[in-house]
């Protein structure tokens, strides 16, 4: 396969995952947020096209690329303190901790670029020792960048996609 086959494919595989709902959930769930959908089409992808491509969306860490596996293990089941994936951009891991720790995850519920993303993170860190309290320092920011969105085009200046 040559480099710009391969690239379609991965476009039309992002495509697939992000626009269709492949393994629908029963009508009367309550939580299919988008993510939550990406996931499921992810999942089945992952189970359906089994050892017909490498596994892909590693996280990037500081120092390597970690698989999604390889970050939960290194999460204790016991931790309590705050994992913020407000930097990172992976829907699967996100729900995973979600369910397999007993930590609070934060996340973002619609893709964000990377200006908001580091924004969001600076601003918690500076604001969260006034507060200190990470989460709802945080999700407080959230609510206040959220209302300064609904008044700006930010998409026109590329901040959020």
């Amino acid at each position: 396969m040559q480099d710009g086959d391969a690239t379609r494919l991965a476009a039309e595989l992002d495509r697939l995952v992000q626009s269709h709902d492949l393994d629908p959930l029963d009508h009367d769930f309550i939580d299919d947020t988008d993510e939550y959908r990406e996931f499921r089409n992810r999942r089945l992808l992952d189970q359906l096209l089994s050892g017909a491509l490498r596994k892909g969306n590693r996280l990037e860490l500081w120092d390597r690329m970690v698989t999604e596996d390889e970050f939960l293990d290194a999460v204790p089941c016991y931790r309590e303190a705050p994992i913020d994936l407000a930097v990172c951009h992976s829907a699967m891991l996100g729900r995973r901790l979600q369910f397999e720790r007993r930590c609070p995850v934060l996340m973002n519920r619609r893709p964000t670029g990377i200006v908001f993303r580091l924004t969001l993170h600076a601003l918690t860190v500076e604001h969260v020792f006034q507060s200190s309290n990470y989460v709802e320092t945080n999700l407080r920011l959230r609510q206040e960048l959220a209302k300064d969105r609904e008044t700006t085009n930010y998409r026109d200046r590329g901040t959020f996609a």
